[in-house]
């Protein structure tokens, strides 16, 4: 459910960007608009490229005190996120990368990722709202479990292969 309203967010959002930077334009002009989304834009670069060194370094210096660099890791994604929505034009992308950069907002949000990869990670069935996926007990047509290197039970019959043609005497003897 939270797929379907992100990517109808993803899906809506270029139209409220445009909705918004027109309104924008009218209320203040058009250079002094162009101007804000050229300054947003440069900094947000700036942003990008000062913060994935940064990011970097902490996660180096985490690593050398013998630590796991998940925090630095995802504040340093956060930080390139709201860099990387400063570069794309519009005001509610400029809106949620001012969010995170507000150092608590990102340090909780962070927590949040990590408590949820963690969650995720030890979820022994991933997809378990997937309708198409077999049940974890499903069986073969014949009984046994998937996977279960013939362990099921054993059907004893005579059969008789339909693609080869049958053999005469001169062919190769009976085949029984």
């Amino acid at each position: 459910m939270i797929r379907l309203a992100i990517g109808v967010f993803l899906i809506v959002l270029p139209f409220l960007e445009l909705i918004l930077l027109f309104r924008l334009t009218q209320a203040i002009g058009f250079l002094p608009t162009l101007t804000l989304m050229v300054a947003s834009a440069v900094g947000g670069g700036m942003l990008v490229a000062q913060q994935s060194a940064a990011s970097f370094r902490k996660t180096l210096e985490a690593a050398s005190r013998g630590e796991t660099p998940d925090a630095p890791v995802l504040e340093g994604m956060f930080l390139m996120l709201a860099g990387i929505l400063l570069i794309v034009p519009g005001l509610i992308t400029d809106a949620i990368a001012g969010l995170l950069l507000i150092p608590p907002l990102r340090h909780w949000l962070a927590q949040r990722a990590m408590a949820s990869l963690i969650r995720r990670a030890a979820d022994p069935d991933p997809y378990p709202e997937n309708p198409r996926r077999p049940e974890r007990d499903a069986r073969t047509p014949f009984g046994q479990k998937p996977g279960a290197g013939g362990q099921g039970p054993i059907i004893e019959g005579e059969f008789q292969r339909l693609d080869e043609r049958p053999r005469g005497p001169g062919q190769g003897g009976d085949p029984r």
